[in-house]
């Protein structure tokens, strides 16, 4: 099995070489088993203001997640020792699909509440997402650079949207005057 890295960088040179930016189930997948079959070499930075001062701190994503899953393995009475392997890389998930199935509904689940998700912020990213919820309404649409007269009706039934933010954060603004 590839590492992480070794995967996020052939997408990267895929994507540099034309490759489409779509959603890929099977990649996420195998980005995600990857990740946390790598305890000892994930370590993530993560950013956080202390008095208007950016602190990096590491984070090690898959050391915590195999922590979580040790714990439900010592509440099913798995000998703590035995339960303790789960935190090295003696152990490699073979199966992640449903891990797509949870990131994806707890996060709009949260969001659904209209409260807004803070993703973890990161050294040079800080971003949220929030839902909205939009009325039934009808717009006059056409092509860009259309004549009016080819403008159609199109009914917009009661849905929702996600809104991002992104800004750049506030440790890399500088006020210049």
């Amino acid at each position: 099995m590839k590492t992480y890295m070794e995967l996020v960088n052939e997408v990267r040179a895929e994507l540099n070489n034309g490759g489409k930016r779509s959603f890929s189930r099977e990649l996420f997948n195998e980005l995600t088993a990857a990740y946390l079959n790598d305890v000892e070499n994930n370590t993530t930075k993560i950013a956080k203001t202390k008095n208007g001062e950016l602190v990096e701190e590491e984070i090690n994503v898959p050391l915590d997640f195999r922590k979580m899953v040790m714990k439900i393995l010592l509440d099913f009475g798995v000998d703590k020792q035995e339960a303790e392997r789960i935190l090295t890389n003696d152990y490699q998930f073979k199966d992640v699909s449903a891990i797509y199935e949870v990131a994806s509904e707890t996060i709009l689940n949260y969001a659904g509440t209209g409260k807004k998700f803070n993703f973890i912020a990161k050294p040079d990213l800080q971003c949220s997402l929030i839902i909205d919820d939009y009325e039934e309404e009808v717009k006059m649409t056409k092509r860009p650079g259309a004549d009016d007269s080819e403008a159609k009706e199109v009914l917009y039934k009661k849905h929702r949207k996600v809104k991002v933010e992104s800004t750049c954060p506030s440790w890399l603004r500088d006020v210049i005057k």
